[in-house]
């Protein structure tokens, strides 16, 4: 949580409120999370959405997704992608963003291959899929 908490900090410059809910789901690997944010007045699903879209357009192992589509850790089992979903709320001024990962591709060991990669001025997919 601190973690969140600081890097958000850093993009808005200002605290934000959020819920952060991890998931166990039925699965032998794999992390479905849910982040639950509230909108500030003027600041919309889609705004959301795009924002994400243009922050992370140079990321190769973040796959931002389709509006409201719902995702599970199927799509990213055995691969070093994160898979993020914004989904509308009936909520009034709420939102989820799903994000789902493969924990023992993406963690650690994925992430050292990954920086080892740029350390190296590799290509930053280099043995990694």
């Amino acid at each position: 949580m601190s973690e969140l908490n600081q890097e958000l900090f850093k993009v808005t410059k200002s605290k934000v409120d959020f819920i952060f809910t991890p998931h166990l789901i039925p699965t032998f690997r794999g992390i479905l999370s849910g982040i639950y944010v509230e909108m500030k007045k003027g600041i919309s699903l889609k705004k959301i959405h795009n924002e994400l879209i243009k922050f992370n357009k140079k990321n190769y192992f973040v796959k931002i997704t389709k509006l409201n589509k719902n995702i599970g850790t199927g799509n990213v089992i055995n691969t070093n992608f994160c898979e993020i979903s914004v989904c509308k709320l009936k909520l009034k001024n709420k939102i989820l963003i799903l994000s789902a990962i493969d924990n023992l591709i993406k963690g650690a060991g994925g992430q050292a291959i990954q920086n080892m990669n740029i350390a190296f001025g590799l290509k930053e997919n280099l043995g990694l899929k």
